[in-house]
């Protein structure tokens, strides 16, 4: 009896780029989320998630602790699913009180986090992308990425800086960047403290923030701007 042979392709591409992309972007905004409702509650973990959200990823937690040497006690907001950042952020009380502000669309939030899902998984299960998907990828990615960058950082961090550095404090200007660096660990908030190192002539620190923000700034746009940064420094240097 016969029989017809499969043929399958193997992939030559490994997704790596895009899976540090994908990190990238679950982690901020992960410590996004973390940050704004920690400002509004201690007790936000609780208080401002739905009870089966944070009851499942305790529960998830807690089994892996068990079966596995713990290593590191991450906070159990590592363990949602992803599409439970939707509920989180766009849940009336949330929106209301932090998040309208910075994705300004609920709806328009929740359709991009839908459009990311098949693509986060593909990644996540290391399948490569079509040539279309990563272009998604980067649209879908700027559309999460920005308004956090940009309405959020920018306005908790960058610009009292900037305010305290036009009248000449910028050891305190120094400090605010460096205490959100050290809150969140962003590549976008280290491409600022870069700029104000390269400012006051710090080149050997400008340059070590810089090349941090280069790595991690998940937007071509964003990558290519510490890239310019870094080559000033390494000319200045």
């Amino acid at each position: 009896m016969g029989y017809v042979k499969a043929m399958y392709v193997w992939p030559e591409e490994i997704p790596s780029e895009e899976y540090i992309r994908l990190y990238f972007l679950e982690k901020t905004l992960r410590q996004f989320v973390i940050g704004r409702l920690s400002m509004i509650s201690e007790r936000w973990w609780r208080q401002r998630v739905r009870g089966k959200t944070w009851k499942d990823a305790e529960n998830i937690k807690k089994g892996e602790r068990e079966k596995l040497v713990a290593t590191i006690d991450l906070h159990p907001i590592w363990y949602v699913d992803f599409m439970d950042y939707v509920g989180i952020v766009t849940r009336h009380d949330n929106w209301r009180d932090t998040f309208k502000m910075i994705f300004r669309n609920k709806e328009h939030f929740r359709v991009t986090m839908e459009m990311l899902l098949p693509i986060r998984n593909k990644i996540a299960h290391m399948r490569p992308l079509s040539v279309r998907e990563k272009k998604n990828l980067d649209a879908l990615s700027q559309d999460i990425l920005v308004p956090i960058w940009e309405r959020g950082y920018n306005e908790q961090f960058v610009k009292p800086a900037e305010r305290l550095k036009k009248q000449g404090r910028n050891r305190e200007a120094e400090n605010i960047l460096r205490g959100g660096f050290e809150k969140t660990q962003d590549p976008w908030i280290a491409y600022e403290i870069g700029k104000l190192y390269i400012e006051n002539e710090k080149f050997n620190e400008a340059r070590k923030f810089l090349e941090y923000a280069q790595r991690y700034l998940t937007l071509p746009r964003y990558k290519e701007l510490a890239k310019k940064k870094l080559l000033e420094v390494e000319k200045r240097i």
